[in-house]
């Protein structure tokens, strides 16, 4: 379950519009401040902005496990609670049954994406080139994504990761599948429903 958790980490990071913490990256030494990093504009702030407050999205993600018939769903509700120029605050309720039939249902928690957020260090990261468009089609209503691949490391081995997104959704996440081969574990997170106030 480990793995899972430092994965959907990557991914809340992406869903939230936080800057991850640099893992890996040294400190800064203590006679060379670290330099400043230039604003830009929050994609999550952009994305949720687009639309009006009370807005709500539902994901499902299910992880299975190579060799086993079991799979956890886990289904996600974001909802727009707070919206002004300077901030959005999305509320977001999770709901996992486990392979085992174990059911849990975490309190809501609330995400502040401000309009502005740090720029990534060094400037703008070059543009994957493992990347293309598709049309999903997603409760009847066929979605225009951009998708992009990209591949990680963490302590389970190597971790490949194919995310589609779309501006017509809030968050703009329209699915995702992550796939650790070492350990044989493959999750599927996918829109399932937006719903306007």
């Amino acid at each position: 379950m480990r793995t899972f958790g430092l994965a959907a980490a990557g991914l809340i990071s992406i869903l939230t519009g936080c800057e991850p913490s640099p893992v890996s990256a040294p400190a800064p030494a203590r006679d060379e401040p670290a330099a400043p990093r230039d604003q830009i504009d929050n994609p999550q702030y952009q994305s949720w902005a687009r639309f009006p407050k009370g807005t709500t999205v539902i994901h499902r993600s299910v992880t299975r496990t190579d060799g086993t018939e079991g799979e956890t769903v886990t289904t996600t509700t974001y909802t727009l609670v707070e919206m002004t120029p300077e901030r959005t605050v999305v509320e977001v309720q999770n709901s996992t049954r486990r392979y085992d039939g174990l059911e849990t249902r975490n309190p809501p928690a609330k995400y502040t994406h401000p309009r502005r957020i740090a720029g990534p260090p060094g400037g703008t990261p070059a543009e994957s080139k493992d990347e293309g468009e598709e049309k999903l089609l997603v409760s009847g209503r066929e979605y225009h994504t951009r998708w992009h691949k990209t591949k990680d490391r963490n302590e389970a081995g190597e971790v490949f990761a194919q995310v589609w997104s779309s501006a017509e959704v809030p968050g703009s996440l329209v699915k995702s599948v992550m796939r650790t081969p070492a350990v044989g574990k493959t999750t599927v997170t996918e829109l399932v429903e937006v719903r306007s106030p």
